[in-house]
């Protein structure tokens, strides 16, 4: 969410390493986040979350 404007914007859960866009995988009610680019699973409380850009 926009802190002037007050608008939101969708987000995007990057890698805290590459900061390349992750893969997010659900089965079973949870919600796992993974790394194309060789660091794997992500642990949620480490995902970046940057703006998508829609």
């Amino acid at each position: 969410m926009c802190n002037t404007c007050g608008t939101h914007y969708p987000a995007q859960p990057c890698c805290p390493e590459c900061h390349q866009p992750l893969e997010v995988l659900k089965a079973c009610g949870a919600v796992d986040y993974f790394c194309r680019n060789g660091h794997g699973l992500i642990s949620r409380k480490r995902v970046l979350f940057q703006p998508s850009g829609h």
